[in-house]
């Protein structure tokens, strides 16, 4: 629907522009005004109100280029081809965008071949204007466009990552098998999928900037962004879990069992999964839910603990009580009662 959304935007702010436009100037043709607004209204309201003034900036240089130059040229081949040079010459050491600078080549040719008619060049930027303000206007207050649900998306994508890898490292001590190539890939999927929510969460917050309806968002934005937090924390640990279960290079004794340590880190695999649902979409029901699974994650883990007093060897003691720290991390990310309460 989104896509839909930006089409019908588009649509409505080149019509009202040209409206505007013929109904204040009086002019035939106001091309200029439907042509800002199309390019102006863009996926955020932050980068419509960028593009429009970068817009208006390349159509200005264009005519005043043009404007100062018709003065000695005459109309041909060579009066083109120097005040696109020079119109496109002044963006680039201004360090503009390059389409800009095409602005200001399009603007420079239009005021040029038209010259002739008065208070034409007034008229182009007076149209580029309108389009620019109806399109940033259009664009924030009709369908305002929000990457909320984007960010949840991906808070649910991160979560699932984290929990699949960590679920693959319990299988994996349950088999013996921690020198696997395919933890790897895991390990590096799940950092791709956190370094994913970074740019998720700061497309979402430039898309309520100058969108003064936003303010419910805003404070949404903030409790997800916390969360986006939280999983980055948690993928660190994951990875610590992991360095540790590849450093059980000898096998347990018997007081501490494989199966016992594959239960602990499996049900804080399954906490991670219900800890993006619930802050993706929170619930009284969710929340229980999680609360139920951390317990019962915790109960492993201190069971597990427990089995370490009576261990002799001090390095199998350092190598799982490094391993539960790191799963006891991950739950106390999981567990920010603030949020529940708020």
């Amino acid at each position: 629907m989104g896509k839909i959304f930006q089409i019908f935007k588009t649509a409505l702010a080149a019509a009202i522009s040209w409206l505007i436009a013929y109904s204040l100037l009086h002019g035939p043709y106001p091309y200029f005004a439907p042509l800002a607004a199309i390019l102006t209204v863009q996926v955020t309201v932050a980068e419509s109100v960028k593009k429009s003034w970068q817009r208006l900036l390349g159509t200005i240089t264009g005519v005043i280029v043009s404007v100062l130059l018709s003065q000695w040229l005459v109309i041909g081949a060579f009066a083109i081809f120097l005040v696109i040079t020079i119109g496109m010459g002044i963006g680039l050491a201004l360090d503009l965008p390059a389409y800009v600078n095409s602005q200001a080549a399009v603007s420079s040719l239009m005021v040029l071949a038209f010259t002739q008619n008065k208070g034409y060049a007034l008229g182009r930027i007076t149209e580029s204007i309108i389009g620019s303000v109806v399109g940033v206007l259009v664009n924030a207050f009709i369908f305002p466009p929000s990457a909320i649900p984007r960010v949840q998306k991906q808070i649910v994508r991160l979560s699932t990552q984290a929990s699949v890898t960590l679920h693959h490292l319990a299988t994996a001590l349950q088999q013996r098998n921690l020198d696997d190539d395919s933890h790897v890939t895991d390990v590096t999927a799940l950092a791709r999928e956190a370094g994913h929510g970074i740019h998720t969460i700061q497309f979402a917050r430039e898309s309520l900037h100058f969108n003064p309806l936003m303010n419910r968002k805003r404070q949404q934005l903030t409790h997800l962004a916390a969360t986006m937090n939280h999983l980055m924390n948690v993928s660190i640990q994951i990875r610590g879990v992991r360095r540790g279960l590849v450093d059980l290079t000898c096998p347990l004794p018997a007081e501490i069992e494989w199966d016992q340590l594959k239960t602990a880190v499996e049900l804080t695999a399954a906490c991670i999964k219900y800890y993006g649902e619930y802050a993706a979409n929170p619930s009284e029901s969710g929340a229980s839910a999680l609360q139920n699974h951390i317990e019962k994650a915790l109960s492993a883990q201190e069971v597990c603990l427990g089995s370490l007093q009576s261990l002799s060897s001090l390095d199998i003691i350092r190598q799982v009580g490094a391993i539960l720290t790191d799963l006891h991390r991950i739950l106390e990310e999981m567990n920010p009662r603030e949020q529940w309460n708020e």
